[in-house]
């Protein structure tokens, strides 16, 4: 809608009954769409399924149903019946609707025998325990002392020094006690910048929920 000047009585009359009902006058020019000015607007993140473990076809329906794209690492075979062993973005992370979630797939009997990954009752993954203890580890183990408790109690201030963090967790040697998920892995860590890497064993406790995990406790030695 655009609102000019006019110089009749009848243009003014209507320029008048225009501005009553709340339209736009030379003092209130209507306000752009975000499309005319070029502005984006803002897309609200997705959470990812965590699909591992489900055969192919069902993992792809899964993921988009959820709004994603399927990538596949290696084309399902015709008449094979793979199962899903990793993804990328991870179960439980967030991503923009449409994204692309990258798929790996075995056609392997022992992968197809080993159903999903380790779960606990109440729903929490081992992909997302995973990421959990990674991120909390990111946070605040970088610099920690060898034997020490990372970051002092769980969910406390961290003194560490600033460095560098990459855990590895795997599925069997997370173990199900409970309403908890127990992780054991291996993390490098560069205490601080210019200090060479070392290799720390990890022991990492997560409880509640897929949408809502919970470091219960994490020691690195």
């Amino acid at each position: 809608m655009q609102c000019r000047g006019g110089v009749g009585a009848a243009s003014v009359a209507v320029a008048l009954m225009v501005v009553a009902a709340g339209g736009c006058s030379a003092e209130n020019p209507p306000a752009p769409s975000p499309a005319a000015t070029g502005i984006p607007t803002a897309v609200a993140a997705v959470y990812v399924p965590n699909v591992i473990g489900l055969p192919a076809a069902e993992a792809e329906g899964v993921i988009s149903s959820s709004g994603f794209v399927v990538q596949w690492s290696t084309p399902p075979q015709v008449g094979a019946a793979p199962t899903v062993t990793a993804q990328q973005p991870a179960g439980g992370l967030t991503a923009a609707p449409g994204a692309i979630v990258r798929l790996e797939v075995s056609a392997d009997a022992r992968a197809q025998g080993q159903g999903r990954e380790p779960t606990t009752p109440r729903g929490l993954s081992f992909s997302i325990a995973a990421a959990t203890c990674d991120l909390y580890g990111r946070q605040t183990s970088a610099g920690a002392p060898a034997g020490a408790p990372a970051g002092g109690p769980v969910g406390g201030p961290s003194d560490a020094a600033a460095g560098s963090w990459q855990a590895s967790f795997a599925p069997g040697d997370a173990t199900v006690q409970g309403d908890v998920l127990v992780l054991r892995g291996l993390a490098q860590v560069v205490p601080a910048p210019g200090r060479p890497a070392e290799q720390r064993t990890v022991e990492c406790t997560v409880g509640g929920t897929d949408i809502t995990p919970v470091i219960q406790s994490f020691r690195v030695r």
